[in-house]
Parts: structure tokens; C-alpha cells; sequence
């Protein structure tokens, strides 16, 4: 009898309990899972336009359009263990949904956009949960979370990292005996002038050596041990390698007459060199793999790999109906409490401001230029406050209605132009008198447009409370709109010039915030009532 040789080599390649043609309840699933998550894309909408926008247009954040598709690729891989499950729907899914829904909604309220964009990345496993169920989903657990990298997270590092390079370069600098000043983000050598700015700060390589290092580990280390110490490499080394860059991008500069540093630095020392530092890691990594690249991974050892009884279609429907009705909780929330916070909203026509009071004059504008940055507010006035020889600019914003990108804190605003001037440093500060002996918490920040120097304080009054932290003023915003008060908030500053000396303008501000700082207080605080001749 003849054997056809090509029936029972495909009888072996498969494995025992893979059945040869997809069964109806993953066809089902699978159906109801993408149909799911179309449903609420459609519902999050904003937040996926803005999302693929940031992936678009931010080159730091250009790996976000494919970390998706990696991990479509990661379940794809390992879909001949998966289909020896059984999916079951889990309650836990909805559960799961209705607090991210919920999580959401505190991002729209409060103007956080990455909590907004953490959550609507997070429903994808989420749903996942709800219709393949724990099972299924507890064996799939990296390639469904992996979609998570892809949140545009980690501005808040860059500050700290451009500080970082630049000690880091100044110290190698003056160990070459290269003669170096620093003042803040600038960095001066004989041959030139070095500023150090976002780009130089190294975000971009870390969140894509984050990423990838994250694959990485997970592909060849069975270990979780063996995985976070990769991914700690992959965290500790670009960084590293960033400040080498900066300085050899500086070293490069004083070999040549600075003949060299701008081009090379985006050429040779960017995605090459970078490319290069995370070549070296995978290979050092590679060495010590535990796990062939082509292993799809195995089921864990408590995951049944039998064929259980099918679960009936009309439970994934449920499940299904589930997700469509956990998903729209937050929006339900966020847009009855946003509406409420409209209605009573009271809207200002002009921002009170104190009054001129012995030894000050108050001018009603300003005799240098100092443009603030505030897209939407609602109203923005600045004066400036004279005693002899010491002046003080101030600027109060205020937002009555806040949308997205219309908002007080947000990285489109700026105290100053950034195109004209540039930070020598931001920080926290305490300003504190005899009569305020709890002081006031500001921010501090020193400009410079390379003629003059401007010391900037601000602080957020909201519904009668001070901040200098974003983010506690956020969730004092947030509390606002929770009990619907609809008072607006503000944003003050002071300023003032100096040449030299940085203490001479904490000084000014000080001896003017003795006099001021309690009539700022209450003309912000009754801006609607008559309060006299103290505030106009």
C-alpha cells in the first residue's frame, strides 16, 4: 500500500493537542477581541489621535509605532501553544476595565495626558483578560503588556539627565586638562561655547534601549533574575554612553577648532553610536542567553496543556457586551463632572492685583520685555512694581476653563521665551518672613538670553491654596472639579533683572514679598467682591 510521505511528516511536525484548523471558540474570541478593541478606540478616540500623533512627530517617542506591532508578533509566535488553551472569559476583565476607565478619567480631569494615554494602552490587555480570559492571557502575560512601552513617558528625566551630562563632561573636560566654565546647560572651552539642551540629554537613546533591551531579555533569558539585570544594563549603559558622546562630541570641537563638533554629533555620535553601545550589550547578553531566539516560550507548568470542554458562544458575548459596558464609565464620569465645573465657572473679566502702597509705585506696564507663554488663558496681566532703584515685574495667569492644550500646566507654556532665553536652573524654594512663618513654597528659576539674567519665583493658587509642585497643584485641580466650586486658577510670578549676583535679586523679591505677598492673597482670593482701593 502506498504512504504518502507527505501526510506523515506534517502528522509529526505537529504537536500532540494542536488541533490542524482553529477551533470555533478562538475563531469567536479572536473576532470579539478585535471588535472590542475598535469599540474603544472609537470610544478614547482623543487620546489615540494624540498618542499616534506623539509617535509621529516626536522623534523621541518614533518607537511607539512599532512596539504594537512587536507585540502582535510575540502572540503570533507562540499561537501553536496558546490554541492548546482554552479560552474563558474572565470577570476579572471588566473589573480590570472600569478602573482604568476610571483612571482615565482622573488624567482628563486633572490635564495629565500620559495617565490618559497609559490607560487607554492598558485596556488592550485588559480586554484581552475579559474575553481569552486567565489562562490564556497569564501564558501570553509579556506579549500583552509589551504594548505599554509604547507610553511617551519620560520627559520629567530630562531635566535631571542634561544636568547629569554636563557634570559629567565638565569633570572629564578639566581630568584632560582642558580649561572649562560651566554655567548651567553651558559649557565654555578655549576653542567655543557648548550648550547642552534636550537633545543632548540622552532621553531618546534610554527609552529606546528600555524597549528594546526589554525584547531582548525577554527572547533570550528564561529567568526573571537574569531579565532585570539585563534590563538594568540596558538602563545604566546608554546613559553612560550619552555622556561619553557629549563630551567626545566636545572633544571633537576643541581638536578641530570647532570645525567638526556640529555635524559629526548628528551623524557619527548619534543613532550610530548609539546603535554601536547597544550592539555590544546584546552580544555581552547573547553570551550568558539561557533561551534560543526561535523558543516561542512554553506554557507555565500550572497551565493545562489539555483541551478542556468549549466555552459556549454566548458567554463570550457576555463578556463582550461586558467590555462595552465597563469601557465608558470614566468617559461617563469625566464629561458629567467637566460639564458641571463649566456651569459654575465663574468667569473674571480682569485679574485684581494689589494697589500701590507707601514707598512703592505701581506702573500698569512693563518697561522691559518679558513674554510669557500660556496658550488659552483666559486673562493675562502683567505690572511692575518700583521702590528707588529696585524693580519687580509681576505676571498673574488665569484659566477659568481648562481643555486639552488649553491648560495652566503644560509643557507648550513657558515663563519666558525659550527661542530667546534659556534655564541656568530651576528648582524649589521656601520664601518665609516673620509674618509668614510658614513660608510659601515657590519655584525658582534663573534665565539668561546672554545679556541679562532674570530670576523668575511662581507658584499656583488654587481655590485658596499655594503650590510650587505641578503635580500637587494638578490634584488640587482635580479636587476642584470633583466638588465643582468653579473657581479658577492662577499662576503668579515675580521677576527682576540682575548682573551678577543671584542673591541681590532673592533679596528684592524677598523685601517685596513682605510688603505684598498678603494683599496678593486677597485679591485672589475675592476677585468678584469689592475689596476696595487695596486691589484694581
Amino acid at each position: 500500500m502506498a504512504v504518502d510521505r507527505g501526510t506523515v511528516m506534517r502528522g509529526r511536525d505537529r504537536a500532540p493537542g494542536i488541533p490542524s484548523v482553529m477551533r470555533p471558540d478562538w475563531i469567536l474570541a479572536i473576532g470579539l477581541f478585535i471588535a472590542a478593541i475598535i469599540a474603544s478606540g472609537m470610544l478614547f478616540v482623543e487620546t489615540w489621535r494624540i498618542l499616534l500623533g506623539t509617535w509621529i512627530n516626536i522623534g523621541t517617542y518614533n518607537y511607539g509605532l512599532i512596539v504594537p506591532f512587536i507585540s502582535l508578533y510575540l502572540v503570533l509566535r507562540m499561537r501553536k501553544q496558546l490554541v492548546r488553551l482554552t479560552p474563558k472569559p474572565s470577570l476579572w476583565g471588566p473589573l480590570a476595565i472600569v478602573i482604568i476607565s476610571l483612571l482615565w478619567a482622573i488624567g482628563n480631569l486633572s490635564g495629565v495626558l500620559v495617565i490618559q494615554q497609559f490607560a487607554v494602552l492598558a485596556l488592550i490587555p485588559s480586554t484581552g483578560l475579559a474575553i481569552f480570559g486567565k489562562s490564556v492571557m497569564r501564558s501570553a502575560a509579556f506579549p500583552a503588556l509589551f504594548v505599554i512601552l509604547a507610553l511617551p513617558a519620560g520627559e520629567i528625566l530630562i531635566p535631571q539627565l542634561i544636568v547629569w551630562t554636563a557634570d559629567f563632561s565638565v569633570v572629564a573636560l578639566e581630568f584632560l586638562g582642558i580649561p572649562v566654565f560651566r554655567d548651567g546647560p553651558f559649557i565654555r572651552i578655549p576653542a567655543g561655547d557648548f550648550h547642552v539642551v534636550k537633545a543632548c540629554s540622552g532621553i531618546r537613546y534610554l527609552l529606546t534601549a528600555i524597549v528594546l533591551g526589554a525584547l531582548f531579555a525577554y527572547l533570550s533569558f528564561k529567568s526573571w533574575q537574569r531579565r532585570a539585570a539585563f534590563l538594568l544594563v540596558c538602563v545604566l549603559v546608554p546613559i553612560l554612553a550619552n555622556w561619553l558622546r557629549a563630551t567626545g562630541i566636545i572633544l571633537i570641537g576643541h581638536l578641530s577648532g570647532m570645525k567638526l563638533a556640529g555635524g559629526v554629533d548628528h551623524f557619527i555620535y548619534g543613532w550610530i553610536f548609539f546603535g554601536f553601545v547597544m550592539l555590544i550589550i546584546f552580544l555581552i547578553g547573547a553570551r550568558f542567553s539561557d533561551r534560543s531566539f526561535k523558543d516561542p516560550g512554553a506554557l507555565p507548568s500550572h497551565e493545562s496543556a489539555t483541551q478542556e470542554k468549549p466555552i459556549r458562544p454566548i458567554v463570550f458575548v457576555a463578556a463582550f457586551i461586558g467590555v462595552l459596558v465597563a469601557a465608558p464609565v470614566g468617559t461617563v464620569l469625566s464629561s458629567t463632572l467637566s460639564d458641571r465645573a463649566v456651569r459654575n465657572t465663574i468667569s473674571l473679566q480682569s485679574v485684581a492685583l494689589p494697589s500701590a502702597i507707601a514707598g512703592w509705585e505701581r506702573l500698569d506696564s512693563l518697561t522691559t520685555d518679558w513674554n510669557t507663554v500660556f496658550v488659552g488663558a483666559r486673562l493675562n496681566r502683567s505690572v511692575e512694581y518700583r521702590d528707588g532703584d529696585m524693580r519687580v515685574m509681576v505676571t498673574a495667569i488665569y484659566y477659568d476653563v481648562q481643555t486639552e492644550g488649553a491648560e495652566l500646566i503644560g509643557s507648550q507654556n513657558s515663563l519666558y521665551e525659550p527661542v530667546r532665553w534659556w534655564s541656568r536652573f530651576d528648582s524649589k524654594a521656601t520664601y518665609a518672613s516673620e509674618e509668614n512663618l510658614a513660608g510659601l513654597n515657590i519655584r525658582e528659576s534663573s534665565v539668561s538670553d546672554g545679556n541679562r539674567d532674570r530670576l523668575i519665583w511662581s507658584w499656583y493658587y488654587i481655590s485658596g491654596d499655594e503650590f510650587a509642585s505641578e503635580y500637587r497643584a494638578k490634584l488640587a485641580m482635580f479636587k476642584t472639579l470633583i466638588r465643582g466650586d468653579g473657581q479658577g486658577v492662577y499662576l503668579l510670578a515675580l521677576a527682576v533683572d540682575y548682573d551678577h549676583d543671584v542673591a541681590d535679586a532673592r533679596r528684592s523679591m524677598g523685601l517685596f514679598l513682605d510688603d505684598y505677598l498678603n494683599r496678593f492673597r486677597q485679591c485672589l482670593a475675592e476677585p468678584a467682591n469689592d475689596v476696595g482701593s487695596t486691589c484694581d
